[in-house]
Parts: C-alpha cells; structure tokens; sequence
C-alpha cells in the first residue's frame, strides 16, 4: 500500500493494521508501540520506537521455514516441532525440551542426562563425573584408556583391565603396588622378548632332542635292567663266597689262637728245660767231662738258647702282625654289609648300576618341601585348585636332584626364592590336563637348588 498519510478514509476498516498512535510516525514516538486493527484492539505484537526490536506478546507459530540473520532472546518456554538450523549463538536462561537434538557444539555450565543411547566420539577437555564420594559411576561395556589413568580410592577389577597408558594409582587390588608390578611386568616381557623367548626355543629344541634320546634310553635301560638283574645275581655269588671266606677266616683265626697256645706252652716248657739243663749243669763234677769239651758244649747251650729266644720273638711279631691283618679283615668286611654311610676317598669305578630310593613328597600347608638329605629322586603330586609352595632343605653341596611333579586341572606354584633358583628367573608354571613335569636341580653350595624345567610329559 503506497503512503496514506495525505489520504482521507471517508468510512471504518476494520482489517486495516496501524500504529496504536497512528496520528505520528514511528520516529516520532517513544517505547513499545501496539500494533492494533482498524477499531483499535491490539494484535500482540509491539515494536520498540526506540530500538526497534519487534515483540510478540502471544505465542508465535511459524508452519514454514525462518531464517534469523541475528540474535534471538527467548525469555519464556520455546516449543518447536520441526528442525532448527541456527547459523549463530543460541543463549537459552531457561529450559530446553525436545525429543531429538543434533548440535555440532554444546557449552553447558551443567548437563543433566538421563541416558545416553549413542556413543560419544569425542570428549575434549577435562571432566568431572560426580560430584561426592559416595557417587557409583557404572561403565557397561569396553572402556578404552589411552592416556594416564588416576585413582586416588580403591579400584576394584571384577573382569579384564586392558590399559595402554600408564596407571598412577600406587596399589590395585589383586596387583599390588602398580609401578613396581608395572617395572616387573615391563622387566619380564623384556626377558619374555629376548633372552627366554630364546631360551624357550632352545629348551623347546633340546626337550625334542631328549625325547628321542628317551626313547634310545629306554631301549638301553631294558637291556641295563637285564644287566642290573645278572650284575644282582653275581653280588648274591659274591656274597654267598664272601661268607665263606669268613667262615674260613674264623676257622683260621681259631687255629691261629690254638697255635699261639701251643707256642706259649712250649715255650714255658722250653725254659723249664733251660733252667734244668743249668742247674744240670752246675751239678757236673769237673771230672765228669774234660773242661774244653764241656765249655764247647755250654756255648752251643747258650747259642741254642739265644736262637730260640730270637725265634720267640719273631714267633710273637707275626701273631701280632696276623691278628691286625684279621682285625682290618674283620673291619672291611662288615663295611660291606653295613647300612649306613659311606665316604670314598679318591676315583671310584663302577661296573653295575647306582640308584637310590624315590620319596614322595607330602604337602603340607600348602607346602613341598624337597628335604635333600633324603636322597636325589623325589615326587610330588599338586592338588587341584590350589597353589602349591617349593621349597628346599638340607642343600649340601655338589648334588644333583630330580623331581617329578603331577599335574592336574587349576593348579599354581611359587617358589621359595631363598633356596630355589630357576633359569632366566621366571619361576615355574606347572603344566595342565594331568600331565608331568620334570625339575632338575643341581648345587654348588648349601645355599640354593638351581633349576631347569622340562614340561607335558603326558
């Protein structure tokens, strides 16, 4: 409609909209002008004269799109049912409802949410989730960390904790102290890395070399349990013939004693003929014999005399010398047959076989306690579901030890670190699914067993 200002409205327009003061213009007033129909009802809408901002004073239905190049203030509630796109800022003092939202930047002094149904791709800044210590945060699902991870409280793991990063908290339950489980872990996968994961080869290598080497040695012991069985036979020979020879020593030692009796009495019989023979002598009147004669016959008396003396003695150092001989005799064959310890001095050469008694060990408290002073073969059977702690005793020094252990379902060892000492440090992991392992030990001092472990020996 062009300008009406100099047009004269002879009749009422009740649809025509003006000004509530239409007398003036726009520029001439002040404040919030009403916008009214032709008889002066006011439509709910009012514009400032001074700022020009436009109010609608009832609720505002837009059916199509709106575009809004500047700021919008909504001071009461805001209901849309269809998209709104906002190029600019959005300040909002009061409440937003709405079923759906897609907003490419929220900025939000405080959030309520009552659930969150999609995943949140990207979370920058820092941020706080719960506001007392008595809040319970529940995670379902994987949670992804890849930076630090902080706990000041206790953290409790009912499942796998998978962490990238670093963890600061100084315990975790079911860990222990973090940073020095974390240098223990990193330590060990180091030595998992290098020189075990070679070690393991090598030891892989070696235990199929030793499996066939096992079947070659259970050949050869079939045929060494023929030789053991022949080698038992001859010591039964042997001792039978030992007995023999004893009985015959003991028959000779009593003669000897009978003959030492004999000796004794001749020669008690011997000096009585002596003290005769002088006392027959003296008793000679010197015409008996002539004097050169007789002296002749007195020095072959007491040249006889001193023989038989002389022949005494030697008679005497040989019984003694006879009856050491049977004392060493008698010493070295009880040796033979004793039951207890024996020690040898210098190389010693076998040609049958040396075994020794196989001990079962009984765990106790947990415990296995390899008591070396037992023998060098034990066994030990580890009970299902429980953790089973070595240990050894009695180490003396240049022995070898061999243990067999049985394994069943669930079952874990640790090791006494104070006697026991194993290759590469890793400890021992028993095998599974009934199956055997076998630990061989060897020692230099009195102090620890050193181990290797051989595995799955079905």
């Amino acid at each position: 409609m062009s300008n009406l200002k100099d047009l004269f409205i002879s009749q009422s327009f009740y649809g025509i909209i003006n000004l509530e003061n239409s007398t003036s213009p726009i520029t001439s007033q002040s404040g919030d002008v009403e916008l009214q129909d032709g008889i002066g009802t006011n439509l709910g809408l009012r514009t400032n004269a001074d700022n020009k901002k436009f109010t609608v004073v009832n609720n505002f239905q837009v059916d199509g799109n709106a575009d809004f190049n500047g700021d919008i203030d909504i001071s009461g509630s805001f209901v849309h049912t269809g998209s709104i796109d906002v190029i600019g800022n959005v300040t909002v003092n009061g409440d937003i409802s709405a079923n759906i939202a897609t907003f490419d930047t929220v900025n939000t002094r405080l959030l309520h949410v009552t659930e969150e149904s999609a995943s949140v791709i990207f979370s920058s800044g820092s941020n706080v989730i719960g506001d007392d210590i008595t809040d319970v945060q529940t995670i379902v699902g994987q949670t992804t960390i890849s930076g630090s991870l902080g706990v000041t409280g206790t953290q409790t793991n009912t499942g796998n904790l998978d962490v990238s990063g670093e963890i600061s908290s100084s315990t975790v339950n079911g860990i222990g102290n973090v940073t020095t489980y974390s240098a223990s872990v990193d330590s060990r996968l180091d030595a998992l890395e290098g020189p075990f994961s070679t070690s393991v080869d090598s030891r892989l290598d070696s235990l199929e070399t030793f499996e066939t080497s096992q079947q070659v040695r259970n050949s050869v012991l079939g045929t060494y349990t023929s030789s053991v069985d022949s080698s038992l036979a001859s010591i039964n020979s042997f001792t039978s013939s030992t007995e023999s020879s004893l009985n015959s020593l003991n028959s000779f030692s009593s003669s000897t004693d009978s003959s030492l009796t004999s000796i004794n009495a001749f020669t008690s019989s011997a000096n009585q003929r002596l003290d005769s023979l002088e006392a027959f002598t003296q008793s000679l009147s010197a015409d008996f014999v002539e004097t050169a004669t007789f002296n002749s016959y007195t020095s072959s008396i007491n040249a006889f005399t001193a023989s038989t003396d002389n022949r005494l003695t030697q008679i005497e150092l040989t019984t003694a010398s006879l009856q050491n001989e049977v004392d060493s005799l008698i010493a070295v064959t009880g040796s033979y047959a004793t039951t207890g310890s024996n020690t040898f001095v210098g190389d010693q050469t076998i040609s049958g076989s040396v075994n020794g008694n196989v001990e079962a060990i009984t765990i106790a408290s947990q415990t296995a306690s390899i008591d070396c002073g037992l023998g060098n073969f034990f066994t030990v059977t580890l009970p299902t579901g429980s953790d089973t702690h070595f240990t050894a005793t009695n180490i003396i020094p240049g022995q070898t030890i061999s243990l067999k252990v049985r394994t069943l379902n669930n079952t874990t060892a640790s090791l006494d670190n104070n006697s026991i000492r194993m290759l590469g440090g890793v400890g021992y992991t028993p095998s599974q699914a009934n199956t055997q392992d076998i630990l061989t030990f060897v020692t230099f001092d009195s102090s620890y067993l050193y181990g290797v472990t051989g595995q799955f020996f079905s």
